[in-house]
């Protein structure tokens, strides 16, 4: 048949990766394929959630989208539909495509984004970030900021002094 069938299929599963012990991303996904023909991948075509750790085990982002595949190959994840990323400072992205490059520590889109922190929303064209979304670069931002926000941020900064 012209059409690839998966090796393997899965239902709710839950993977933990761990390197040397030390828990380092947790998987969850209704649906899991896997594809081992000439080019490997896992796909998730119901949606993943992915939560990334610390060395000390302590979650640094949060990861979900609608679809996503996993290329054994390249060691890259394609994330699509519905894409949500949040890192530990309370910084959330959203996005409609978005690629995660192990080799490169990296995560990249050349799409729209919106980056919500604290009030503020910011929007772009293209997005490239360390795998934490703890140190990113935004290209052709624009920003709506909420002046209450901003207030009480003064306000708070004055109050401590």
């Amino acid at each position: 048949s012209e059409k690839q069938e998966p090796e393997v299929c899965s239902k709710n599963v839950e993977w933990i990766y761990t390197k040397k012990g030390i828990i380092q991303y947790r998987v969850i996904s209704p649906e899991v394929y896997r594809f081992e023909n000439k080019k490997e991948y896992i796909e998730f075509p119901s949606g993943v959630e992915v939560y990334s750790f610390d060395t000390k085990g302590r979650q640094q982002s949060y990861m979900k989208s609608d679809y996503a595949r996993q290329n054994q190959g390249d060691k890259t994840i394609e994330a699509k539909g519905s894409v949500v990323l949040e890192n530990k400072k309370g910084e959330k992205l959203e996005t409609e495509h978005l690629i995660f490059d192990k080799r490169a520590e990296q995560i990249s889109t050349n799409g729209v984004v919106k980056i919500t922190q604290r009030g503020q929303a910011v929007f772009g064209q293209g997005f490239k970030s360390n795998t934490s979304f703890t140190n990113y670069t935004l290209k052709k931002s624009r920003g709506i900021i909420n002046i209450d926000t901003v207030n009480k941020q003064r306000t708070n900064s004055i109050d401590q002094n």
